[in-house]
């Protein structure tokens, strides 16, 4: 019988309110595909969902309660008769947000989905949407890089950064990881040329001298506004992402007169 994971009300816990329920197998109406659910990760996004701080919520319900996830990868089994764009055996990953992932079988409208090529590695196809994606999108629309650029990011040891890490390497830019306090000398497995604790910025010595022409920023608030200090002149500083829950209040107080300044959705 299909599972999911479900919770009822907003908590920072997750795994005290996370629940793991059975429901009927699903037969897809005419403009829906049954699904098989292969591999869905566990983001930062889908516990700030769980909280209740997320702007965007949950589509689906089960017994009353809200089916987590938002990312994930998922095999066809069935397609309505009116769906002719994907075929039974496709792979695909959530075109929409908030489409219930954390779940074994799923009907969900066609065009609310993107086929994939086929890959023995869903968990790579797992992360696709929320990470893969914004990673390049972030390298290639935000800023005309050039080899010897730096950039610098926080959240660092998350999965975009290190996507990012990885892609910038390709264009010859470096970059620079922030990541929460940690103790002296622990060592990480980070494609980025080097790693700080937040607690450095902005004036480790490490960065001086370095063309440092954007800064990407997924937490918001200090955090971000330590990033964009360490900006060099006519940089980009980019917000994607609050990581740190934001709320009403949250702000990014930024006062490098010579950047410029970009809020991505």
């Amino acid at each position: 019988m299909p599972l999911a994971l479900t919770f009822a009300k907003p908590s920072w816990q997750a795994a005290e309110a996370l629940l793991l329920e059975n429901y009927p197998q699903p037969e897809p109406k005419d403009n829906e595909v049954l699904i098989e659910f292969l591999a869905a990760p566990v983001n930062h996004l889908d516990l700030l969902v769980i909280a209740g701080r997320y702007p965007i919520k949950p589509k689906f319900q089960l017994n009353g309660n809200h089916v987590g996830g938002f990312d994930g990868v998922g095999r066809v089994l069935k397609c309505g008769k009116d769906v002719t764009k994907l075929t039974p055996s496709d792979l695909v990953i959530p075109k929409a947000l908030g489409l219930g992932t954390w779940r074994t079988h799923a009907t969900l409208i066609a065009d609310d989905l993107i086929a994939i090529p086929p890959t023995p590695d869903v968990t790579f196809a797992a992360i696709l949407k929320t990470c893969v994606l914004p990673a390049y999108l972030l390298l290639e629309d935000m800023k005309q890089l050039k080899p010897g650029d730096w950039i610098i990011q926080n959240a660092g040891l998350g999965a975009i950064s290190q996507m990012i890490s990885q892609l910038a390497h390709l264009r010859g830019v470096k970059v620079i990881s922030v990541i929460r306090d940690r103790s002296p000398g622990t060592t990480w497995n980070t494609a980025a040329d080097i790693v700080l604790n937040e607690s450095e910025l902005p004036n480790a010595e490490i960065l001086k001298g370095k063309r440092i022409m954007l800064g990407l920023d997924s937490v918001f608030g200090q955090s971000g506004e330590k990033i964009a200090s360490c900006l060099s002149a006519h940089a980009t500083f980019v917000n994607y992402g609050q990581l740190s829950g934001g709320g009403p209040a949250a702000s990014v107080n930024l006062t490098h007169q010579q950047s410029s300044l970009r809020m991505a959705g």
